[in-house]
């Protein structure tokens, strides 16, 4: 699910962070990071974002919680000149579980932010890990590489590799008979589980891919703003756990590409309701476009800067703080 945009320089009006703190905030968020407290770092020069993630690769290969966060800030800032470091670590294979799950994260990295080539070594690396014993047990991860991929890649191949996970778990399970009739095993719920991957959540990804494919498809700018406003605010929560990172993805895709102004518009047009679950308080995404609006630097009406939600404010992504 990429695009062929390419964004530079930082978007809004706030004034960047100065370099030492960038860093400190880099670091903490990368090696420190606590949920309770802390949001992604927001303000940094995207440059020194990508220089920044490089000097740490060059340690080596991150475990797995680092590396997760390695990938949310080259997403957010646009560091598309760390893939090919990734795709460096992943030529050298997978030794441990652990080293597993880091490579995952840097096969979502290539594929929502590599260029054509780093797209399809990553692609290929997606495909060796469906294909490793190690990954059994780490199924959801491998749904969010595929994540990354589609279109054009189908569902198909990691489809086939759940029902090979589910075959042993069958087979215990058979044999075991009237004997774990009353209980509810591992078995079971591991069974339970991968069933559940490939019958909801496979699906729930291709029906976002389809969506994103729709608002992709709009060929007036301000339109397809438009709808990603909609689904980043809420109005829209159709596969939201999929569509809302695509969303802000693109929205700031956009800005950074000079479409700021058509941005900030999108989040100030009323929203067209229709017949799409909207599950919460009008309050809520009320304060998500105004955090928004300031994100991107508009200027915020005295009924917008009144709104108040700390939470929100610190875990959105459009958002200053």
């Amino acid at each position: 699910m990429t695009t062929a945009v390419r964004i530079v320089g930082p978007v809004g009006g706030a004034p960047l962070k100065p370099e030492a703190q960038a860093r400190a905030e880099i670091n903490r968020y990368i090696e420190d990071f606590d949920h309770r407290v802390d949001g992604l770092p927001k303000r940094l020069e995207p440059a020194l974002v990508e220089r920044v993630l490089l000097e740490k690769l060059v340690d080596g290969r991150p475990p797995p919680p680092e590396a997760q966060r390695h990938l949310d800030l080259a997403d957010f800032y646009d560091a598309r000149g760390v893939v090919p470091a990734w795709l460096e670590i992943l030529d050298r294979g997978e030794a441990t579980d652990a080293n597993v799950f880091t490579a995952g994260f840097f096969v979502i990295g290539a594929g929502v932010l590599g260029d054509a080539a780093e797209h399809q070594r990553g692609l290929g690396h997606y495909h060796r890990l469906v294909a490793s014993a190690r990954v059994d047990d780490k199924m959801p991860l491998l749904l969010k590489c595929f994540d990354a991929f589609t279109p054009p890649e189908t569902s198909g191949l990691l489809r086939g590799r759940i029902e090979q996970a589910l075959a042993p778990l069958r087979a215990r399970l058979d044999a075991a008979g009237d004997d774990e009739a009353e209980g509810w095993s591992p078995e079971q719920s591991a069974l339970s589980h991968l069933e559940s991957l490939r019958d909801v959540g496979l699906q729930r990804i291709v029906g976002a891919a389809a969506i994103e494919q729709e608002v992709l498809a709009e060929l007036d700018p301000q339109a397809r703003l438009d709808q990603l406003a909609r689904i980043y605010v809420g109005f829209d929560l159709r596969y939201h756990e999929h569509t809302k990172r695509w969303a802000t993805r693109q929205i700031l895709r956009a800005a950074r590409a000079s479409w700021q102004t058509e941005a900030i518009a999108a989040f100030r047009h009323p929203p067209r309701v229709t017949p799409v679950q909207v599950a919460e308080p009008e309050e809520n995404r009320r304060v998500r476009a105004a955090l928004a609006i300031e994100f991107l630097g508009g200027e915020l009406s005295p009924e917008e800067r009144a709104m108040s939600n700390p939470m929100l404010r610190r875990v959105e992504l459009l958002s200053l703080s």
